[in-house]
């Protein structure tokens, strides 16, 4: 049902309201919008804001809030922002370029309003696969907490490693043995720059490894669909895991 872009038009009335309000936190039109949800590490995300700001960009940050963080020239914080109206963040998904994401909510967000996503730091290759061929995802780097070992994205789609990642806290003890490493500035600069590369070209190619990697996901999501609930509820249907794809360089690293 997400697969095919939907037909969404917004009210004057609900526009003009938003307007105003992006307007009273210095979001104005003179320059094309992203809007960037980030959860990952305080100097990662502000190296990348200052290159969408170098790039020509006006941001609005949205997410988790930095302390040490403050709007400046071309980047809007409105993580504090208290109530935050939902209304506020429909419309700024629905008037950006493309979004930079690290929830589900907000990568669906983007299907509704037909604006390309990336989401970032994705722990599994199901839940965030991007339905929509104007779609981007990297994944974080799983590491064994036992070994310090980095786990592959091939390990990724294997029975043991979602054996292990959906185990829950017993009585506050750790079960699972998997911890995570942000993307870097310097990959999240490269999936932004082929989030561009992308939205210039109109979606129209894709690399062969990204498209060996999205027959990896359907076919490990088949094998695993009956033995994990949550590759059952996230995997494909029938063939089908998203149009979208994994970011060109981590698929050539499965490669």
């Amino acid at each position: 049902m997400l697969r095919a872009p939907s037909t969404v038009s917004l009210s004057p009335d609900f526009i003009e309201q938003t307007r105003r309000q992006l307007t009273a936190h210095g979001i104005t039109d003179g320059k094309p919008l992203v809007t960037f949800e980030s959860r990952t590490r305080p100097d990662i995300a502000r190296a990348v804001l200052e290159f969408l700001v170098r790039e020509g960009y006006a941001v609005a940050r949205i997410g988790d809030p930095d302390d040490g963080f403050y709007s400046y020239d071309g980047v809007t914080d409105l993580t504090r922002l208290a109530p935050r109206p939902p209304s506020l963040e429909l419309f700024l998904v629905s008037a950006s370029a493309f979004i930079v994401c690290e929830s589900i909510d907000l990568q669906q967000l983007a299907y509704l309003t037909n604006i390309p996503s990336l989401m970032i730091n994705a722990r599994d290759p199901f839940v965030a696969y991007p339905v929509r061929a104007n779609g981007l995802m990297t994944l974080s780097t799983a590491v064994d907490l036992d070994t310090a070992q980095a786990i592959t994205i091939t390990d990724m789609l294997t029975q043991p490693y979602f054996r292990d990642l959906h185990k829950q806290q017993v009585r506050g003890r750790r079960r699972g043995s998997h911890g995570y490493r942000d993307n870097t500035t310097e990959e999240l600069i490269d999936a932004i720059t082929e989030m561009r590369a992308g939205i210039a070209a109109g979606w129209t190619t894709e690399s062969e490894s990204q498209s060996r990697f999205r027959t990896r996901v359907v076919e490990a999501g088949a094998a695993l669909a009956a033995v994990s609930a949550h590759v059952a509820e996230w995997g494909p249907d029938d063939g089908f895991i998203g149009d979208g794809r994994l970011v060109r360089f981590q698929a050539d690293r499965v490669s």
